[in-house]
Order: structure tokens, then sequence, then C-alpha cells
């Protein structure tokens, strides 16, 4: 009879050979197990072709151009005005004239005219007597300007008188400038100034050669 062991081996070796037997084993140490092949599965895909249609013939029909019309601008005339313009008429201004006898100097006398045309002056004036100035009863014509004061309601009138030398008087063989003034109030008719003598042609400031005094009447004609 064998020992427990040696019945626990032969029990083991034998479940052992069951298993190898079951697995396709052996308990040869020398034979090597056989393997199983499991069949493989390559799956190829297929392609179906589609056919495609590929014209034979070349299209004939050339592509047609649009014509772009061209403008040629047609100049217009301008229409002619029908309406004739309206000339618009300068009113014609009436020159006043004043003239009188006035004192000149008190004992001696000038005769006066002043023209007026808006506000320019024309001015002739003679004296009766030369005052050393100038030479006597010659007519000496001057221009000059109308100013207003209306604050006093007053009117100056002044004009620039040229005469020719007179030798024998203050100014000797140099031309006389004389300046004119007479101052009107309101509507009187009575006028009072002078004329301030210059030595020298259209000298009509500075130290007058001489002055001489002018008072009177001077109405409108």
């Amino acid at each position: 009879m064998k020992p427990p062991f040696a019945q626990s081996r032969l029990i083991v070796c034998a479940l052992l050979g069951v298993a190898f037997m079951l697995a396709g084993c052996s308990d040869d140490e020398n034979s090597a197990p056989v393997p199983t092949s499991t069949p493989t599965f390559s799956s190829t895909p297929t392609f179906t072709s589609t056919p495609t249609a590929i014209p034979t013939s070349t299209p004939s029909s050339s592509p047609t151009l649009t014509t772009i019309p061209t403008y040629t601008p047609t100049r217009t005339n301008s229409p002619t005005p029908t309406e004739t313009p309206t000339i618009t008429t300068t009113p014609t201004v009436t020159p006043i004239a004043l003239s009188g006898h006035l004192d000149l100097d008190i004992r001696w006398a000038a005769d006066v005219v002043i023209r007026i045309v808006g506000d320019d002056v024309a001015a002739t004036m003679t004296l009766n007597d030369s005052r050393e100035v100038v030479a006597a009863n010659v007519a000496l014509n001057g221009t000059g300007k109308l100013h207003r004061f209306p604050e006093v309601d007053a009117v100056l009138y002044s004009a620039k008188v040229s005469a020719p030398a007179f030798t024998d008087g203050r100014c000797g063989s140099q031309p006389v400038s004389l300046a004119l003034t007479l101052l009107r109030r309101g509507a009187n008719d009575h006028v009072g100034g002078g004329i301030a003598v210059y030595c020298g042609a259209d000298t009509y400031s500075g130290n007058p050669a001489r002055m001489l005094r002018l008072a009177g009447l001077l109405p409108m004609h």
C-alpha cells in the first residue's frame, strides 16, 4: 500500500493529465501544442465605375457681344430773354445859383456868384479893390464843396480860387491862392465869412498873407 503523499500525487497527475488531454496537450515535455488556425476574412472593397458621357462635338455657338450705344450731347441754345431790361434814369439835379454884392472889409465890395449841384460848388468872385493881393475888377473862378451842419441848421460854402501873381501885392511874383468860405444859417439870405490869401500855387494852408472879410446878402436866383 502506497503512502498518502504518493496517492495525492497520482491524483493530481491524473487530473492534470485529463486537463492536458482535453486541451490537446500531453504530459510529454518534448511534444509542442498544435496551433489552432483562426480563419481571417479580408474584405476587398468593390468599386463600381459609373460611365460619364463625354460630348463628342464642341459647341459652335459664339458669345454674342452687346454693343454699348454712344450718345453725342446736343447743345441746346439758351433761350433769349424776351423781357427788356428797365433802365433806371438818374434824376437830373437842378443847379442852385446864389449871387450878391457883399461887403469887403466894410469899405470895399466883392461880387460873388455860387452855383451848387448836389454838394459840388463852383464860385466866381470879383473884388473892386486889389487889397494888395489880386488885380481889381478881375473875375476869379474856383471849385469847392457844400458842407451841411443840420445840428445848427447851417450850411457852409467853400471854394479854392487861383489867381495870377500880383507884383505890387504881398506875394510879389508868386501866384496867389484864395480860400473862400461863407456861412449861411437856415433860410436866411445873409451870409458871413471871408477870404484867406496864401502865397504860392495850390497853397491853402499855413499862415495866410492876408485875411479879407465878407458879409451881406446872397439870395437864391
